[in-house]
C-alpha cells in the first residue's frame, strides 16, 4: 500500500498569518524600531484589506490601515491621558 505524503501542512488561510508571526519574530529580535513594527503591521494590514470583496468595506479597512506611526502615538496618548483622568 504507498504511503500518502501530507505536502500542504498549513491551510490556505493559515499561510498569512504564520508569514507574519515569524515576520514579528524576526522584526522583534532584529531590534526594530516601534515605528517599523508599526509600518509593517500597516502594510500587511493594506494587503488584507485589498482581499476585502465590497468596495466600501475595503475603503474603510485602507482608511483605518493608513495612519501613520505619528498620528497613532498622538491618539494613544490622547487615550492614555484620557483614562488617567
Amino acid at each position: 500500500m504507498p504511503m500518502q505524503v501530507r505536502t500542504n501542512v498549513f491551510p490556505i488561510r493559515l499561510a498569512p498569518l504564520a508569514v507574519l508571526v515569524a515576520a514579528l519574530f524576526a522584526l522583534s529580535t532584529a531590534g526594530c524600531s516601534n515605528r517599523q513594527v508599526y509600518e509593517t503591521l500597516q502594510g500587511y494590514q493594506a494587503q488584507q484589506c485589498e482581499r476585502t470583496i465590497s468596495a466600501d468595506d475595503r475603503e474603510r479597512c485602507l482608511a483605518a490601515a493608513s495612519d501613520s506611526y505619528d498620528q497613532y502615538r498622538q491618539k494613544r496618548e490622547e487615550d492614555q491621558a484620557g483614562g488617567k483622568r
